[in-house]
């Protein structure tokens, strides 16, 4: 509550909205009793759904403002700060202190013991795991992030840094990738994607390296929330080809 207040004078912010999904009854009703009219913080109850915590999607859910291709939110007179950097930006007011230490979980189907830790920023990966008594030569794969957007440890010795907050490990049997068979045009990435784009269409516009039809089928819009690939019953690697086509069109239009 001390951050939120601090972030409001400081940023000169005149309205709060502290979006809380719907599973969190609790947190919502000791945030609507912190705050009264006069903070100008307004609770909004979001329904609970993956991507929901993508920023355009809770900037549009919470505040009705859409972010359209090519802006950023400040253009649209928004900023969006999650729950960790609001809590440390009250607390780096009250006492000083710099972001030195940073909360992680560390969960996967390779994990006996799932825990939130805080570890000292710079910590390797190597030495949370030795923490948690993990074997890191029998496990199939580390992902810093979620399970949905995470990305592969290429490196033991990679540390923590502020932008942190979860070590996923999985096993061998979890982390190998099923066979990929035909697109059999069934539209469910289509349906599931939080953006509304078409991720069968984007990858066959980066198979073939036509950048002019991925800017048409609006590629710097995708967030990377791997629905298309999660739900594709083809098993077809849709999010992590448009990541490449990203990467595609960047080199492009450098002229490599």
């Amino acid at each position: 509550v001390s951050g939120i207040r601090s972030v409001k004078k400081y940023l000169n912010i005149e309205e709060v909205f502290i979006g809380i999904e719907d599973n969190k009854p609790e947190a919502i009703k000791i945030l609507d009793a912190a705050f009264d009219e006069t903070d100008k913080v307004r609770i909004v109850r979001l329904k609970t759904i993956y991507p929901q915590g993508a920023e355009k999607s809770i900037i549009y859910a919470t505040t009705g403002v859409v972010v359209t291709a090519g802006k950023l939110p400040a253009d649209c007179g928004v900023i969006v700060l999650n729950v960790s950097t609001v809590g440390f930006i009250g607390s780096y007011l009250s006492n000083g202190i710099p972001l030195v230490r940073k909360r992680i979980t560390v969960d996967g189907d390779f994990v006996r013991s799932p825990q939130n830790l805080r570890v000292p920023i710079g910590t390797s990966v190597s030495e949370i795991l030795e923490h948690c008594h993990i074997d890191k030569e029998q496990c199939g794969k580390i992902l810093m992030g979620g399970p949905m957007m995470g990305i592969p440890v290429a490196e033991l010795t990679t540390p923590i840094i502020k932008n942190n907050n979860a070590i996923i490990v999985l096993s061998k049997q979890a982390s190998t990738p099923p066979d990929t068979t035909a697109c059999i045009r069934c539209q469910k990435c289509v349906g599931h994607c939080p953006m509304n784009l078409m991720p069968r269409n984007l990858e066959k516009a980066y198979d073939t390296e036509n950048i002019g039809e991925l800017g048409k089928l609006h590629l710097s819009l995708c967030i990377n929330c791997g629905c298309c690939t999660f739900i594709c019953p083809a098993k077809r690697h849709l999010a992590q080809k448009n990541q490449l086509a990203k990467q595609l069109v960047k080199s492009k239009s450098k002229g490599v």
